[in-house]
């Protein structure tokens, strides 16, 4: 069972689709979100202060936590029918209709430009069978057509196995492991090849 750990939502249930996803645990879940939100504090920032991108969205449990934080602007995007009405239904039964949702394939959602401008925060949970490669194309793009903003905070969660996921564009500043899940936190350099 999934729930929103923080926030005006806490303690809600989420639906989670019922194939062709792997939901962020809550202990992972839970920590990813401490780190974000004592990265902000060093930024003097808060929730409040930001606009969240959680692609790869699956159930949008992920955007759902950012959105039940206070985060301004919220947008889940997944190419999975499944995974659409399941973040729909979940946007519908919390009240979260400022969370935005968008069906395609990943590549082709940052193939331009963001519709309102760039995000501060990027969250990132491609399968594990995705290969490190084509998610570092991904996020080379997120860069290069300027889905992420001045300080923005990149992370991306992948299978221990898979691979540092973040291109030369984003600089990682840390790596946690949790069981078979890491943590690969960043944030974007200026876009040149070192």
């Amino acid at each position: 069972m999934t729930r929103i750990i923080a926030g005006s939502a806490r303690g809600r249930r989420l639906t989670i689709p019922a194939a062709g996803t792997r939901p962020t645990s809550d202990r992972v879940r839970e920590s990813m979100f401490a780190s974000i939100e004592a990265r902000l504090a060093a930024q003097g920032r808060s929730w409040v202060d930001v606009a969240v991108c959680d692609l790869w969205s699956g159930s949008g449990a992920i955007a759902l936590e950012a959105w039940s934080r206070g985060a301004t602007r919220v947008l889940a995007v997944d190419r999975s029918a499944g995974a659409i009405r399941a973040i729909e239904g979940n946007i519908e039964q919390l009240g979260a209709e400022g969370v935005e949702v968008m069906r395609t394939d990943v590549m082709r959602a940052l193939a331009g430009p963001p519709a309102q401008g760039p995000f501060d925060v990027l969250i990132a949970d491609p399968p594990y069978d995705d290969d490190a490669a084509g998610v570092q194309q991904a996020l080379a793009q997120a860069v290069a057509t300027g889905w992420l903003g001045p300080a923005a905070l990149v992370v991306v969660e992948r299978d221990r196995r898979g691979g540092c996921p973040l291109p030369s564009t984003i600089e990682i500043s840390d790596e946690r492991t949790y069981g078979d899940t890491v943590l690969w936190y960043g944030h974007a350099t200026d876009g040149r090849e070192e």
